[in-house]
């Protein structure tokens, strides 16, 4: 009867080491999940940053066309570039969490896409972005429905607005 006892004793303490080790790794999985999302938004702001540093704040006159010198532009293309990694990031990788109130969705839907709203308020932006999406540099595979979402946030601004094309012949 001992020995019924021991194995009883053995077996409930593997059940709660068990069950303790489990909800352990729940734990650090929602905690690595955290911290990866941290990670992901912190590297794409720093490289933001990084880029806006070259595009001169008279670019953001919301109405204005304004004539942009070689070096502008190619800050405004690597804008551009960061915007659709920013999409890529957070609504296509395979790791995405399709839950949009805590998972990377939720970057996008909270920060990323409003910032990138902001920057289709100014004309010289749009224009860069129409030559980019008219083939003149690459989206990949992804720039038709690249172009689709850029369309729909530039459409959520003013219904009246088409595309992110209107008024530019690139």
């Amino acid at each position: 009867m001992e020995t019924e006892t021991i194995k009883e004793v053995i077996w409930s303490l593997s059940a709660i080491a068990a069950w303790s080790g489990l909800g352990i790794s729940i734990r650090n999985n929602a905690r690595t999940k955290d911290f990866n999302k941290t990670k992901l938004y912190l590297d794409l702001r720093s490289r933001y940053l990084t880029i806006r540093q070259n595009i001169p704040d008279y670019i953001f006159q919301k109405d204005e066309d304004i004539d942009i010198d070689d070096k502008a532009k190619s800050a405004i293309e690597q804008y551009w570039y960061q915007c659709f990694d920013e999409w890529f990031c957070t609504n296509k990788l395979d790791s995405v969490d399709k839950d949009k109130t805590d998972g990377y969705l939720a970057l996008w839907d909270e920060y990323f896409k409003h910032a990138i709203q902001s920057s289709l308020k100014s004309k010289s932006m749009r224009r860069v972005l129409s030559y980019m999406i008219k083939g003149h540099v690459s989206f990949g595979r992804l720039r038709d429905e690249f172009e689709e979402l850029l369309n729909q946030l530039w459409r959520d601004l003013d219904s009246s607005h088409h595309t992110i094309h209107d008024g530019f012949d690139t």
